[in-house]
Order: structure tokens, then sequence, then C-alpha cells
């Protein structure tokens, strides 16, 4: 379907004049704190006196429950520090029309913007978004907040109702198993190539192996085992063919040796078995650095697959919020965990903190896949050596569908703080700078730890 407008506004019309619901209106919640609005009362121009909110609300304007919009804004912005944070483009449902403060009106905003082609001063907006069934009507609210001196103005207002994004279904599997139970070579290459038929037949469409996937054999030192990440070695080839074989991503997590250095990096191969990527472990255990002499990784690199966009994270790395955080921000929507164990309890918070999924595969914790609001999928417990049958399981997820936790109390302005910039609701970047210092400092401001 084409799109269908239900409404525009341009800069030289009068908003006042547009015949579509009720009639736009200057809002702000405290009169005190109160911005200047532009001359022209038929415009949409809004500056900033204090360190509050303001701006203009539309009336209400008819919609049908269950399809999918697209707001579109373009604006001007001088002296507004950070686009996201300052300016809102809110399109909010009316789930409770006679209250239009209530905070149960769901409510999404605009957190993708770029410059207009024709015009560097002038930034566009756009957010798509699939209405609630209960919906008969959504307003538009175009605001400055946190800004004392800064002004924005609006050139042009569009909402239209669009065809649904198209649906990203993929089959991601997981596995559990203890690879050191093994033992040879031999017997690698044979549970891999049995495991990726397995996937296979499930038309799987991305197959994640554990963390250390290479040690086959617990007789042996991890530098013993450690490969180069080249086309001659055993497990570059191993997954690279398979991948090749069965058209299917293959993300596995090995002992890599670089130059003279080791490395704990995942390694991913697209459907045509070409490498695609690999991401090196940032949060070392204590016993691989301290005592087997593993250097870390300081990237977090994101991945474009035909499907989505992923990021990795490998075992100790799930303790570390900021990890996830940073994927999420920069567009991962779902995020591998191959692991020897990991924290079990905070893995739905990482899911729900960042509106992505999450695909586990582990030694000694239960391998799963979670969706946007924790809840898990699939599940394999218990503990498994390396028999196949009891090592696999597949769940299918969709990323064209990222619900969030709390869809009714702010909507998606309420969750999802990891990837949409917007959502802080803060005057400000100082808490991560904040933490980019405390973590520098020398001291631990707990003096006394108890040892469980």
């Amino acid at each position: 379907m084409e799109d269908r407008i239900i409404f525009e506004w341009e800069s030289g019309n009068n908003i006042d004049n547009i015949d579509n619901g009720e009639k736009w209106r200057r809002w702000t919640p405290r009169e005190k704190s109160a911005p200047a609005f532009g001359e022209n009362p038929g415009g949409l121009k809004v500056t900033g006196r204090s360190t509050a909110i303001g701006g203009y609300e539309t009336g209400n304007i008819p919609v049908t429950g269950g399809k999918t919009y697209r707001l579109d804004v373009e604006f001007k912005a001088d002296n507004v520090g950070d686009i996201n944070l300052n300016i809102l483009n809110i399109i909010r449902g009316n789930i409770d029309p006679d209250d239009s403060k209530s905070s149960r009106n769901s409510m999404d905003g605009i957190s993708d913007f770029k410059y207009t082609d024709n015009n560097k001063n002038i930034i566009a907006g756009t957010l798509t978004v699939k209405l609630s069934e209960r919906l008969n009507s959504v307003s538009i609210m175009l605001g400055l907040r946190y800004s004392d001196g800064g002004t924005v103005e609006w050139s042009r207002v569009k909402l239209s109702e669009t065809k649904p994004p198209p649906s990203r279904k993929a089959v991601v599997s997981v596995t559990k198993y203890n690879p050191q139970s093994l033992g040879s070579a031999d017997n690698y290459i044979s549970f891999t190539n049995k495991i990726c038929g397995k996937a296979a037949a499930c038309e799987t469409d991305l197959l994640l192996f554990t963390e250390f996937a290479n040690i086959y054999s617990a007789n042996n030192k991890l530098e013993d085992l450690s490969e180069e990440i080249s086309p001659e070695s055993l497990t570059y080839k191993l997954i690279s063919e398979n991948a090749a074989k069965y058209k299917m991503y293959i993300c596995t997590a090995i002992m890599e040796k670089r130059g003279d250095d080791l490395y704990n990096t995942a390694v991913i191969f697209g459907r045509n078995g070409e490498l695609i990527g690999q991401y090196s472990k940032v949060h070392l255990y204590f016993p691989e650095e301290i005592l087997d002499g593993t250097t870390p990784g300081d990237e977090h690199p994101v991945f474009d697959l035909d499907f989505g966009r992923i990021g990795v994270v490998i075992c100790y790395d799930n303790w570390f919020a900021e990890s996830y955080r940073i994927l999420g921000l920069k567009g991962a929507e779902l995020i591998l965990l191959p692991n020897a164990g990991y924290g079990t309890r905070t893995l739905p918070a990482r899911a729900i903190d960042n509106g992505v999924y999450i695909a586990v595969s582990s030694i000694h914790d239960p391998a799963c896949v979670a969706n946007t609001t924790g809840e898990i999928l699939t599940e394999i417990s218990g503990y498994n050596d390396c028999d196949v049958n009891k090592a696999f399981a597949p769940a299918e997820i969709d990323l064209s569908q990222k619900p969030l936790p709390h869809a009714n109390s702010g909507g998606n302005l309420n969750g999802s703080s990891g990837g949409k910039r917007l959502m802080r609701h803060s005057r400000s970047s100082k808490l991560y700078e904040e933490i980019l210092k405390e973590v520098k400092t020398w001291e631990n401001k707990g003096s006394v730890y108890t040892w469980l």
C-alpha cells in the first residue's frame, strides 16, 4: 500500500486552519517555566527560557487502532546542544482520551535524525510505529526541554498511515555442551558437523556455539589448541565449510593466537562461508588473564546480517551492563552470548534494558534465547558432555517485533534505554562522564567484601 496522509503541515501555512481533529494549542506543564513561543500564531516555533519543558500539542487526530503510522518532521535548531535529548517529537496514543495528561497514554518519540539532502540547516526525523488495537486517536507533541536560550522552529509535520514493516523472522539455534569432553580434534570436527547438520534440518539462520569451542581437550593448555583466524586453521575451515554448505550464519568462540598474544574471540561466518567479523572478549574472567595470560579486546563491533544487526558479548562480559548498552546504542537487535557460565538472573534485565533479543550458548549454565521482554523462548538445562541430541535447541524470532515491558506507562518512552537516546529524560551526559571518571580512580568506595 502507498502511504495515506492523515495530517500534513508545512511552514507558510497557518496550522490553526487545518481542519483535522481539534486545533493546535500552545502548551506547557508549568507557566512559571513556559518557553517563548513564536510570534506567528500559525507557526511552530519555541524558545527555551529555563531548563524545563515547553512546546506545542495537537488535539486528537483520528486513527485506526492496530494500523501502522509514520511521523515525519523537519525543523531548524539554534543553540540546542543535544538534538535527541533536548528536542521532543512525540506521538501519543490516546488510550484515555478524557485525560490528556494521563501516564497511561502510551507515547513514542523520534530518535533518528539526519540533515536533509537539500538543506544542511534543516534536520529531518522519522518514526514508524504500530498502534495498539485500543486506539482511535493520537496526538503529536513538539517540544523543547532542558534548554535555556535554545530555539527550535518546525517547517514540516506529517502523519501518514503506512504499511507495516516487513517481517524479519529468523531461526536462531543455541548449543549447550562441554567442548573439553570431546577429547580430540577428530571428535571436535565430527561433533561440529553433526550440530551443523541438525541445525540445518531446522532451517536455522544463525547457529551459535559455546565459548572455548576449539578447546576440545582438558589435557592441553589453552595455548596448545589456540588458532590463528586464518583460512588455513582448523576451526576456520570447519565453520566456513559448514556455513557455506548449509547457507546459514555461524558464530563460534575460540581461543585465538594473534602474533605472540592469546585472545578469547568470537568469529562470525556468513551464509557463503565468508568471515564477516570477530569480537575479542573485553572483560576477561580472572583465570584467563592472571593464570592463562589472555589479552583483552577493547572494541564492541556490530555486524549486519540479512535479517538484522547483531553484536557479541562473551561470558564475563554479561556482568557488565555497559557492554550491552554500547551494542544497543550501535543498533544491535540480537546479542549473542557464548560462554562457559553467566549470570542467569541478569540476563532478562539485559534484554529489557536494551530492547534486544539475546541468544546464549553455554557450557555450565542454561542455553537459551530471550526476547525483548526478558521472556525465555527456548532453553537447554542440565549438564551435557557432548550428546548431540541434548546439545541443541532452536527458536524463531522476529526482529520486526520488539515489544517493550511498559506499554501503558509512557509506552516506548519508558523502555529500551540502551537503544533510544531520547529516553534518557536527563539534562546532560554528565552521568556517563562521571562513570568514566570513577572507572579511572584508584579506590573502591566499599572497603570490606564477603567471600561466599
